[in-house]
């Protein structure tokens, strides 16, 4: 089995304990001020929808990153190939 599949199985076996044990635990989220107050809000629901709210925020510098890296390099020259001196205007090198 993949490295990556078995963490993910994992993660999500953590995932399903966390939310059983958690289903009865509540909280109360107030915006600003008291009229806007969810009440009896299970926690694992005020985790998980900051931990999306933090990944949609984050999505645009994770996406658009690389490219303004790669638009300030200079373009390198191939290995190997080693480029001849220039010669002066007048086309033969004079001795």
């Amino acid at each position: 089995m993949p490295k990556k599949l078995l963490y993910f199985i994992i993660f999500l076996l953590i995932a399903v304990i966390f939310f059983t044990v958690n289903r009865n635990n509540t909280c109360d989220i107030i915006f600003f001020f008291e009229p806007l107050t969810l009440h009896k809000v299970p926690v694992f629901y005020s985790l998980a929808v900051s931990f999306v709210l933090g990944m949609l925020v984050m999505l645009p510098f994770a996406l658009f990153r690389g490219k303004k890296k790669a638009s300030k390099t200079q373009p390198k020259q191939p290995r190997g190939k080693k480029t001849a001196p220039e010669t002066p205007a007048g086309g033969s090198d004079p001795q």
